[in-house]
């Protein structure tokens, strides 16, 4: 009777282990499951929202290609000269993929570029938090990054600025420097160089 009672003893703690494996292994798929709902996949247009930021910069390089600097380049002289890509243009103001108003110039003011200037910026302005993620961690091919010299973000009225040689705020940009520097009403300031 003592090896009945231990072989149901036994074969009780199989079929409840049997179980709480289960239940085990469904709720990491769950973890796993809800963690790509919430943190992965890119949001709709992002690629599009990237394609027109490296086309708008190859635009403006092929623009001044033959000149040795930048100067006169700002918002106006882009839309004038019609160096945007034709999805941008929208209701007379440059305008990017999301909606967002797009900017040329210098900083976040996007000042017209003076004599001199070797460097331009592409100003996304009016960001929402995902959409600021998606730019910022989007992976660029090298040749565009080949042409970048940092970026800055600009949110709560806070700049973060990120640039190759910066030990805390390198580039490209983790999603998880992203999180942290993203908010509602975020402007995106790619630096380029020449």
């Amino acid at each position: 009777m003592k090896a009945k009672d231990l072989y149901l003893k036994l074969k009780n703690i199989i079929f409840m282990h049997k179980y709480f494996c289960l239940a085990t292994v469904f709720f990491i798929l769950l973890l796993i499951a809800s963690g790509f709902w919430i943190f992965g996949g890119n949001i709709k247009g992002s690629e599009e929202a990237a394609k027109e930021i490296v086309e708008l910069s190859q635009n403006i390089r092929k623009h001044y290609q033959n000149r040795p600097d930048f100067w006169g380049l700002n918002t106006q002289m882009v839309l004038d000269k019609k160096i945007y890509p034709n999805k941008m243009l929208q209701n007379e103001k440059l305008t990017g993929f999301f909606g967002n108003p797009v900017q040329i110039g210098n900083g976040a003011s996007a000042e017209v570029l003076m004599p001199g200037a070797r460097n331009f910026d592409i100003i996304y302005t009016e960001l929402n938090k995902a959409q600021c993620k998606e730019l910022l961690t989007f992976e660029f091919g090298s040749d565009f990054w080949l042409g970048v010299r940092g970026i800055s973000v600009i949110s709560d009225g806070n700049e973060h600025s990120f640039s190759w040689n910066s030990k805390e705020n390198t580039l490209p940009i983790s999603k998880r420097k992203a999180a942290l520097v993203c908010k509602e009403n975020s402007n995106i300031i790619w630096h380029f160089e020449q």
